[in-house]
């Protein structure tokens, strides 16, 4: 897995200069990328090769993979009987046609699109996706990433994990607030997150 943001991206967000800190400072990268991808539900920088089974309820023109966008398909494979074989690969541009912005599979035969075959495990999918770098994901991810980089770094700075307020001699009271995903930049993730509502995905790799 690849971090979103850079140690030097994330230096001149907030400041520092100097290669002190960048052991914390590349540790802070990993994390946000972390609490970004789980709450995506998705890798954003190439997923390397992920094997999928996916099982219908009902013949479908189209299903959706797990990842997207969809690098390379290296194989996809269908099988009506039981035990499961996909020895007999489909043919892309023949059998299916991937359209990878989205990560969907459109099954077509010879008489144009066709349908998927119903039943547990009856479609079988390895493939590549996720964006080829950091700098090809889009902006709106990357300057989250930064945002909340920004709020850990100075959390983890003046030493004020897990301290919601601190107050000084004379009385004053100062609040923190905890680095996490604010609303606003869960507004802005939303559109890049994977609703799982019909998902019929099983990640075996």
């Amino acid at each position: 897995m690849s971090d979103l943001i850079t140690a030097a991206d994330l230096k001149t967000e907030v400041g520092v200069a100097g290669t002190g800190k960048d052991s914390q400072i590349t540790g802070i990268c990993g994390r946000v990328t972390q609490v970004i991808e789980d709450y995506c539900h998705r890798v954003f920088v190439t997923a390397g090769a992920i094997t999928e089974y996916h099982s219908l309820t009902h013949s479908t023109p189209d299903i959706y993979l797990s990842q997207w966008p969809i690098i390379a398909v290296t194989s996809v494979g269908e099988s009506a009987v039981w035990p499961r074989d996909y020895s007999a690969a489909l043919v892309a541009e023949t059998d299916y046609h991937a359209v990878k912005p989205e990560a969907r599979l459109e099954r077509w035969n010879t008489g144009g699109r066709g349908y998927w075959q119903p039943g547990h495990r009856t479609v079988k999918v390895v493939y590549t996706a996720g964006y080829a770098s950091a700098a090809a994901v889009p902006k709106a991810i990357t300057d989250v990433a930064l945002r909340l980089g920004a709020l850990l770094w100075r959390e983890i700075d003046k030493q004020m994990q897990g301290i919601s307020s601190a107050s000084d001699a004379m009385g004053n009271v100062t609040r923190f607030t905890h680095a996490r995903l604010t609303p606003e930049m869960k507004e802005a993730l939303n559109p890049h997150r994977r609703v799982e509502l019909n998902g019929t995905w099983e990640i075996d790799s």
